[in-house]
């Protein structure tokens, strides 16, 4: 214990000197500018960007808008052109990334409920009906557009959404379930290029409900997904 005492006033003398030294390097300006970079506002990792739905890559029942899908009446009258999904029942955004953070919202509604309306390009409505399974989030653009596939990272889909049970979960092999607060009516969905992750959030709250990792897309450029499903 004397010891450690007794070290003291050598020690304290010694961070003294160096705590002047640093006085004489830093002139009044440059504290201030060090002080005003310490100080900074955090800057907004993602940008909100308007997403359109491209018709293009609409499997034939899916009826689009700019902003909407719904489940049509019949099989739509369109051309089976390769980027067309034929068998799942997906469509894809027009918008693609391949660096940067970015996000959009989708409000959810059932279909015999008016949509919300929001005067934000950048919030993309989503219908469906009473009995249906959804999924929302990110594709890359080499997903196959032809046959079935599972809604999973295997196959280069990020989502999640509503399963046939009516439980929200996480699409991949376990089909991990969410357990929320509240109702989801908004989600938002954040894409962060340079991490490699896709986060979901509750656009309400903000509330952060799952992060996938996406892993390397060497040459890849990814889409906003989504998928409109009814139980069998």
């Amino acid at each position: 214990m004397g010891g450690c005492f007794s070290s003291q006033p050598c020690f304290f003398p010694f961070l003294l000197r160096i705590s002047a030294s640093l006085q004489a390097i830093l002139t009044r300006e440059n504290q201030d500018r060090l002080l005003a970079t310490a100080l900074a506002p955090e800057q907004p990792r993602s940008r909100k960007v308007p997403v359109t739905l491209n018709s293009s890559t609409a499997h034939p029942r899916l009826l689009c808008h700019t902003s909407t899908v719904f489940w049509a009446i019949k099989y739509q009258d369109c051309l089976d052109v390769p980027e067309r999904f034929d068998q799942e029942f997906c469509v894809l955004g027009s918008e693609g990334f391949t660096t940067g953070w970015h996000c959009w919202e989708v409000s959810v509604h059932d279909r015999n409920d008016p949509p919300a309306v929001n005067p934000s390009a950048s919030r993309l409505p989503f219908l469906w009906g009473g009995k249906a399974c959804w999924a929302i989030g990110v594709a890359k653009e080499s997903v196959r557009r032809k046959g079935t596939f599972q809604l999973s990272p295997q196959e280069g889909i990020w989502a999640m959404g509503k399963s046939v049970r009516g439980e929200i979960v996480i699409f991949d092999m376990y089909q991990q379930k969410l357990s929320l607060q509240r109702p989801l009516q908004s989600l938002r969905v954040r894409l962060d290029c340079e991490a490699r992750q896709v986060e979901f959030l509750d656009a309400k709250t903000e509330a952060s409900l799952h992060t996938c990792w996406v892993g390397a897309f060497p040459g890849e450029t990814l889409r906003p997904f989504f998928y409109l499903g009814q139980d069998g």
